[in-house]
């Protein structure tokens, strides 16, 4: 089913963001749809001259507050210039989903690719947030290379850290728990 040595890795949805031609918001969307509303509109962000289609399904434009997307509310203009349209609604329905006004803790392990992604994400989500960096691998020198990968104990951390702001610790308290729980967890990984 999968290639030797590969397994599928878990993904964990912790809310739910979306981004359609109905607005932004699952509440917003919700409210729309069950009254019955279309989020077909006339086409005006291009030239229709050459088209038959005159209406199409688009994310309306506006105010985060009214339900409606403005991109600079989520990602800086630079950011935005880098990615394709796609891409920037994939990152407001995710960020989305995961904000609730209190913030966005990144738990992250500490692999390259993973530490850059994550960075690249911070920078771009206009909401307060914070990293915890899992670094339990006892396998490896703690100063070799960019230090000890995080394995096993990212569950732990996941789980200790997901039930203190379930219980309404403020994000500047649950990194530190964070870093506490990493700071005393230690795992062996594999090759």
């Amino acid at each position: 089913m999968f290639a030797q040595g590969f397994a599928p890795r878990r993904v964990v949805v912790t809310g739910m963001g979306i981004v359609s031609p109905l607005g932004l918001g699952v509440a917003h969307v919700w409210k729309r749809l069950v009254n019955g509303e279309s989020g077909l509109s006339a086409i005006q962000s291009f030239d229709l001259k050459d088209l038959p289609a005159k209406v199409a399904g688009q994310v309306p434009k506006g105010a985060k507050a009214e339900g409606k997307l403005d991109l600079n509310e989520w990602i800086p203009i630079k950011d935005q210039k880098k990615m394709d349209r796609f891409i920037q609604l994939a990152v407001v329905a995710a960020a989305e989903a995961v904000e609730n006004g209190a913030g966005v803790l990144f738990i992250v392990k500490n692999f390259a690719g993973d530490v850059m992604s994550f960075e690249m994400a911070a920078e771009m989500l206009n909401c307060p947030s914070a990293t915890v960096l899992v670094h339990d691998d006892v396998s490896l020198p703690e100063h070799q290379g960019m230090g000890r990968r995080g394995v096993a104990g990212t569950t732990i951390v996941e789980k200790i850290v997901g039930a203190a702001a379930e219980a309404g610790w403020g994000l500047a308290a649950c990194q530190q728990l964070g870093q506490r729980v990493v700071a005393a967890t230690a795992s062996i990984g594999g090759p």
